[in-house]
């Protein structure tokens, strides 16, 4: 049973805002400063990097929630491998489809 306390809910949410934060600082920067300046290019490089940071601290949250216990480093990794594999999975059966449409073949089940 997933124990959604109010600590991992909280946590969650925190981590959720911060991540809000850290896009709206790159959608700003976006906006006003120019691209080929170097000095924007770390900006948005620290920005990349702090999203990435939010979203593992999040993904790992979520994972705690659902297995209903604290995950490891190596679990965490593998749920996002088994998640990936299956995105994967899940484009190429969409572009096979889209591709028997053009082809008028009809979808077998």
């Amino acid at each position: 049973m997933a124990f959604f306390t109010k600590s991992k809910i909280e946590d969650l949410r925190r981590e959720a805002d911060q991540l809000s934060i850290c896009i709206e600082h790159f959608l700003y920067a976006s906006e006003i400063v120019p691209e080929w300046d170097y000095k924007t290019r770390g900006f948005y490089d620290n920005c990349i990097e702090k999203c990435n940071g939010r979203l593992k601290a999040i993904h790992f949250i979520m994972e705690s929630i659902r297995r209903g216990r604290p995950v490891t480093e190596a679990e965490l990794d593998e749920a996002r491998e088994r998640e990936d594999s299956d995105a994967g999975l899940a484009a190429k059966k969409r572009v096979e489809e889209k591709k028997n449409l053009k082809n008028g073949v009809a979808d077998e089940k």
